[in-house]
This record gives structure tokens, C-alpha cells and sequence, in this order.
């Protein structure tokens, strides 16, 4: 059990240092992915237990994972229309 916090405590300082090196785009899309795909999965997650059914760990990985590349795209979709617009501004 032990053995198993520790793994993934050293998995995310192992991640937290790479994220840290980051340019701001990059994290800014990331974070986009995560939070978006949490939030989406937590209420789904929550629509499922008000219905009866049980918490199913594979479906909420599953929505969390492809909703979150859904919305990474998007948030990267979204930074290069802002900077596009921005540059079209400064000329």
C-alpha cells in the first residue's frame, strides 16, 4: 500500500517538475485538457450515482481522457486564433 503512495507521489513531482519547464502555451493547454475533462467526468460521475448506478473507475478515465484532448485541441485552437488576432492588431 505504501509502496503504491509513494509511486505516486513520485510520479507527480516527477510531473510537477516537467510542467514547471513549460512555456505558458503549453501549460495553458494541458491545464485546459485536465480540468476540462475532470469537470465533465465529475458531473457525468455524479448524473450516474443520482441515477443508482455505481462508480465505474474505466468509464471516468475513459471521459476523462477523451473529453480532455477534446478540449485541449480546442484550448490550443483558441490561443492561436488570439495570437493570430493579436499580431493582425500590431500590423
Amino acid at each position: 500500500m505504501f509502496s503504491q503512495c509513494y509511486a505516486v507521489l513520485a510520479f507527480i513531482e516527477k510531473t510537477y517538475s516537467s510542467i514547471k519547464n513549460m512555456n505558458k502555451k503549453t501549460k495553458s493547454i494541458i491545464m485546459g485538457g485536465v480540468v476540462g475533462g475532470v469537470i465533465y467526468t465529475s458531473m457525468m460521475a455524479g448524473f450516474d450515482y443520482s441515477d443508482g448506478q455505481d462508480f465505474k473507475i474505466w468509464k471516468f478515465i475513459f471521459h476523462t481522457s477523451f473529453f480532455g484532448i477534446f478540449m485541449g485541441v480546442l484550448t490550443r485552437y483558441n490561443l492561436r486564433k488570439q495570437a493570430k488576432k493579436e499580431n493582425d492588431k500590431t500590423e
